[in-house]
């Protein structure tokens, strides 16, 4: 978030410590930063939610009907509640997945790799009803698939795209990966003893070195 205050004094900060051209870069950056990206869209995706209500799960008064979250895992036992809108990809189908296309495209002017968070959502997401408190009472809800990534490539061509394909979708999205040439991830953190049968040992990971990043671990471990 970039208030005027926080500006000021991050901009003051560049200023007496790294010189007049790292603050005319960090100026840059902070006019002209890419937004959040699909599927962990945050502080963009509610602006986006207001702007275009029809492309999300709303009822006729703008509230959420259902909520993104995750099925119960290794880590959570009563999975997840996000509290994040969820796509209505009937709307965006129709329109030719164009919202996408626009944010994708504008990504690519900024950066060289675009890595796209949560890509299982493209095969399957899990869905909460909005006002749920325990993500076990959520279901899945299959994704846009080959037919979001067809718009994509048939738009902007073929790019460099990595795809965070962490979680219990993670083999429904490795067919969409393949199809695609997008490689995945694997979590070095996780290839070790009892951790070893979730995500992999290092034999596997040796074996995708060429279809997938390897990371010391993943944006939601510490």
């Amino acid at each position: 978030r970039c208030d005027t205050l926080g500006f000021t004094l991050c901009a003051t900060l560049c200023i007496r410590s790294a010189g007049v051209v790292r603050f005319f870069l960090f100026f840059f950056l902070m006019i002209r930063r890419p937004p959040r990206s699909t599927l962990f869209p945050y502080t963009t995706l509610f602006r986006s939610v207001w702007a275009n209500p029809e492309l999300f799960k709303l009822d006729d008064h703008g509230k959420i009907k259902f909520q993104s979250g995750c099925p119960p895992d290794f880590f959570i036992a009563k999975g997840q509640v996000w509290g994040h809108p969820v796509y209505n990809w009937k709307t965006h189908k129709k329109t030719g997945y164009q919202w996408w296309l626009n944010r994708i495209e504008h990504t690519f002017n900024l950066v060289d790799v675009v890595r796209i968070d949560h890509f299982n959502g493209f095969a399957k997401y899990w869905e909460v009803k909005a006002g749920e408190t325990d993500g076990a009472t959520g279901h899945w809800v299959i994704g846009p698939g080959e037919d979001f990534l067809s718009a994509v490539k048939q738009s902007l061509g073929a790019r460099p795209i990595i795809a965070e394909d962490l979680g219990e979708a993670a083999k429904e999205a490795a067919v969409l990966r393949k199809k695609f040439d997008i490689p995945g991830m694997s979590i070095l953190q996780m290839a070790f003893g009892k951790n070893a049968n979730i995500n992999g040992n290092l034999k596997s990971l040796d074996n995708e070195i060429d279809r997938k990043s390897t990371r010391l671990n993943s944006s939601h471990k510490p």
